[in-house]
């Protein structure tokens, strides 16, 4: 640093370590403000903000989601203690979130048999907000995405993020009727200020599934390959 003198040195001094302190308070201030956004300091999100992770911590839930009869499942249903991954999973978020963006997950399978299904199944952990989520059965769109919409629901979770192992079920309006050997998908959005989460599936941590996420709500989404795919149901 130069200075014209020894007086202005100590201006410059003072005035940078002012600055550096209010800097340091700001930042200290932006962090809080996010921690209290989401109400889960625990709560790691990743730099894309599109998962999110959490310390395995105080019990949860025993499993309130009893199998059989399913037209489709990627719950780990032998396991009614661990029917998912408790700690990490997909960010689901609402459009008016600190996140800035509705962020969504959606799973695709094959019909193995026709059937006629009346209930949407998904792991889904409350954050923050009032702990809803919206699950929706879709056809495909012809290019490994959701499509069509075929039924929708909105429902409260039990669960909280990083416990297990709750589940939100939805009874859909009307039945609807899957096909043998067609794409179909289920959705997972929310809505207002929501922050959840959605975990992953573990029956198949080897083959790569197809999934698709949504930075606006499920208006678009983009597709993907994956060992870590949302974990849902159809009954």
């Amino acid at each position: 640093m130069q200075c014209a003198s020894k007086l202005n040195c100590a201006s410059n001094l003072k005035m940078g370590v002012h600055m550096t302190r209010k800097t340091l308070l700001t930042t200290a201030a932006f962090v809080l403000t996010a921690s209290v956004a989401y109400a889960g300091p625990n709560v790691t999100i990743s730099k894309d903000n599109k998962m999110v992770s959490v310390p395995a911590g105080k019990a949860g839930m025993s499993g309130s989601w009893v199998p059989g009869g399913e037209a489709y499942s990627n719950f780990a249903k032998k396991y009614p203690n661990g029917l998912y991954f408790c700690c990490y999973g997909y960010t689901l978020s609402g459009p008016s979130s600190f996140f800035g963006a509705a962020y969504a997950t959606a799973t695709q399978w094959t019909q193995a048999a026709d059937a006629d299904v009346t209930k949407l199944s998904a792991a889904v952990g409350y954050v923050s907000g009032d702990h809803t989520a919206t699950l929706t059965l879709h056809s495909d769109s012809g290019s490994d995405t959701p499509g069509a919409k075929l039924g929708s629901r909105t429902g409260t979770t039990p669960e909280f993020f990083g416990g297990c192992c709750g589940v939100l079920t939805v009874k859909l309006k009307k039945p609807v009727h899957l096909s043998a050997g067609q794409k179909y998908w289920i959705s997972i959005t929310t809505g207002g200020a929501n922050f959840n989460a959605a975990p992953f599936s573990t029956i198949d941590q080897v083959n790569p599934h197809n999934g698709a996420g949504s930075s606006n709500g499920g208006t678009t989404w983009s597709g993907f390959q994956s060992t870590l795919v949302a974990t849902v149901s159809a009954k």
